[in-house]
Formats: structure tokens, C-alpha cells, sequence
């Protein structure tokens, strides 16, 4: 048994381990915990958010010397401001409730959204509107004043932004928790998570995404990349016990037989690490092939080259080739490594050439403002494939010197 365990690996079997406990909990952070209990969680998070809104506004409405100021206009810039502070959590109008169906608005303190009328002249009620720019919970409150006069004030809580044009700065998105409309969306069918007023009737429900537009967790994440470190920490290790115990041939083939293999499962089996959930790993920013679908693998890609080159070329006893005999059989090896280097340089190439000419990345180093995140990765990958292109080059050059 103690022979068996040395032989795949003596105590390098922890750090094996150690990996598959990271990706189980991965697996069960983000199965069992997060996605089982997002969608309660974040019912929990509006629902809070809009009983607090409601609270503020109620005890805004309650302040009759304040908005008799306010429609008197007879407040200071101290006042003012705070109002306008309120712009960040929710909206509130002041309106003269006539005899008649009009009312004229006295005070404002937004001018991104207007409510819509109170025709049943409802009071101590909310109810859900529709607007351009969202949805909101739209609350009443009708306050007598002196002098009989009666005010309306109508309070707009922002709960989702939603443009009929949808651009970079102008997304779909929970207007208090953005990260929610990644796990749910607000649904008018009845579902298991009602979202209620402080009145207690139903605004709106909440209904889960479906599994392919949830990302998983931070802390799903953190376990999933950890376990792909110790896993390439293990591979590392075991690849150099075969090379010192078997010869550089059994690690050289060890490593790369370990690279393909993890590279072919994530191409055939995406579901597993899912990378699409990832914008680096977007077909629309960069994708030339299979092989190379996106800036993210083209990365990845790069990254594990760079890992073998570095690892033949550190291992190589180059000082010790001698060469062969007869001579036609030297000379054929150096002409078949020659042409390897140059097939090495065109495929170096042809990767460039489509990492500039299919992606849509900028470049322009002589312009600084037009370059983005991508742009960075970009020029990590050049790196990346030239630090693996020298060591490729320097190897195939020392082995013809010999």
C-alpha cells in the first residue's frame, strides 16, 4: 500500500486532494447555499429596502410646518439640500389637491420622473407604476393644513431601472441592489416571493432567473479557482517526479498529455467552470477559431504554453546532445527542427496578426484614452506568447548549436 502511494505521488496526493475538496465546495456553495437561497435573500433585501423608503416618507408627510414651507417656499439652502438628498433613495411630489380633477404641483425635489396622477385620490396606499425609466412604488399621503387647505403628497421609491434602450450606462437593473437582477426579475404572476407594502398588500413578486443567466458566487469562485491551482500545483509536481524518476521524455509527456486533457474537457464540457458567465470569455470581444473562441481562452492558452516551453526549457540537459551518427541522420533532425521553429513562428504569428484584426480591442498605444481593460489583457497575451515564444526558440537554437 505505502508502495502503490508513493507511486502516484507520496505526499503530492494532498495537494490533489486538497483540490478536489475546492472544487466540491465550489460545487456546493453555489448549487445548495447560494443559488437555494438567493432569490428569499434578495426578497428579503426589497422587501426591506422598500418598507425603509416608505418609513422615510411617511415621516416626511407627517411634517406639516415642513411642507407648509416648502409650498410657502420659505425654506433655507440647509433645507433645500437635505430634500435634494433624498433624490439618491426615493422621489416625493407636492401637489394642491383642487375641488375639481386637476392638481397643481407646488414642490418637487427630482426632475428624472413624474407620477403618475392620483385619480381615485387615494391616500395611505402604494401601488406599482410603470414609467419610462422603471418601475416604482408610488405611495400617497393627503395632509389638511391650516387654512383648510389640502396637500397631496405622492412619493415615487425607485425599485428597478428599466430603459426602453438599453446602453452601457442605462442597464436593466434593481435600482437599490444591481447584483439582484442576476438571480431574479420582478414577475406580476404570483410566485413564492411576494413583495408587500408597510400598508400590507402585494406590489410585485419575484421570480428566479433561469440557471444560464446566474453567475455563480464570489465565494464559489474563489473555491473553484483555488482548486485549479492545486490541481496545476499537482500536475507541476507529479510532472517532475516522472522526469527525474523516468527521464524527461515520461514528464515531458506527463505534462502535456495533463494540459490537453484539461483543456479538451473545458472545451467539450464548458458547463463545468461555465466561462461564458465571464465578459473576458465573450466571443464578441475576440474569436477566431475553436481553439481560440475567445480573448479569455486565447489567455489561458498562452498561459499553459508558456508553463510546458518553461518547463522543457528549464529540464533540457542541451550540454549534453551530441551529435548523431551517420551524419545524414544530424543533419535530417536539424533541418526537421528548423522547419519546426519556422511552422512555431507563422502559427506566433497568425495569432498576432487575428488577436489585432478580429478582436475588438484598441491598440493605439499613441492613444491613451482609447484604450480599455481588454487592451491590457491584450498585451498581457503578446507578452505571454512571446516570453513562450523565446523559450521555444532559445531551446530549438541550443539543440542545433549541438
Amino acid at each position: 500500500m505505502k508502495e502503490l502511494f508513493e507511486t502516484f505521488g507520496g505526499r503530492r496526493l494532498y495537494t490533489l486532494a486538497a483540490a478536489i475538496v475546492m472544487f466540491l465546495f465550489a460545487v456546493l456553495v453555489n448549487q445548495f447555499i447560494v443559488s437555494s437561497t438567493s432569490s428569499s435573500y434578495y426578497a428579503r433585501l426589497i422587501q426591506g429596502d422598500v418598507y425603509e423608503k416608505e418609513r422615510d416618507f411617511k415621516k416626511l408627510a407627517a411634517d406639516t410646518s415642513l411642507l407648509f414651507s416648502l409650498v410657502k417656499r420659505n425654506y433655507d439652502y440647509e433645507t433645500l439640500s437635505d430634500l435634494t438628498d433624498k433624490e439618491k433613495s426615493y422621489f416625493f411630489f407636492i401637489y394642491d389637491k383642487d375641488t375639481g380633477t386637476k392638481h397643481n404641483l407646488l414642490f418637487w425635489n427630482t426632475q428624472q420622473a413624474l407620477p403618475p396622477m392620483n385619480i381615485m385620490n387615494e391616500s395611505d396606499a402604494s401601488r406599482l407604476v410603470r414609467l419610462s425609466n422603471g418601475l416604482y412604488v408610488q405611495t400617497s399621503k393627503q395632509v389638511a393644513t391650516s387654512g383648510n387647505k389640502i396637500l397631496m403628497v405622492e412619493g415615487l421609491l425607485p425599485v428597478m431601472w428599466q430603459y426602453f434602450v438599453q446602453i452601457e450606462n442605462l442597464q436593466k437593473e434593481f435600482a437599490s441592489f444591481p447584483d439582484a437582477g442576476k438571480r431574479v426579475d420582478v414577475s406580476f404572476t404570483p410566485t413564492e416571493y411576494p413583495i408587500k407594502s408597510s400598508y400590507g398588500n402585494i406590489l410585485f413578486y419575484l421570480e428566479k432567473v433561469s440557471a444560464k443567466e446566474q453567475e455563480t458566487s464570489w465565494w464559489s469562485r474563489i473555491f473553484l479557482f483555488a482548486g485549479i491551482f492545486l490541481l496545476i500545483v499537482y500536475v507541476h509536481q507529479m510532472a517532475s517526479y516522472f522526469s527525474n524518476r523516468y527521464g524527461l521524455l515520461s514528464g515531458i509527456s506527463f505534462l502535456l498529455l495533463m494540459v490537453l486533457l484539461m483543456r479538451m474537457t473545458t472545451y467539450y464540457y464548458p458547463d463545468l467552470l461555465d466561462l461564458r458567465q465571464f465578459e473576458l470569455f465573450d466571443p464578441s470581444i475576440y474569436s477566431s477559431s475553436f481553439v481560440f473562441s475567445s480573448l479569455g481562452d486565447l489567455m489561458v492558452n498562452s498561459i499553459l504554453f508558456c508553463w510546458v516551453m518553461l518547463f522543457i526549457s528549464r529540464r533540457l540537459p542541451t550540454d549534453k546532445i551530441k551529435p548523431l551518427r551517420p551524419k545524414w541522420l544530424s543533419v535530417f533532425c536539424t533541418v526537421l527542427a528548423l522547419s519546426l521553429l519556422v511552422a512555431v513562428t507563422f502559427i506566433f504569428a497568425d495569432i498576432l496578426q487575428s488577436l489585432v484584426a478580429d478582436a475588438q480591442i484598441s491598440f493605439n498605444v499613441t492613444n491613451i484614452f482609447s484604450l480599455t481593460k481588454y487592451s491590457f489583457i491584450g498585451f498581457l497575451i503578446l507578452g505571454t506568447l512571446s516570453l513562450s515564444y523565446f523559450f521555444f526558440s532559445q531551446m530549438i537554437l541550443d539543440i542545433i548549436k549541438r
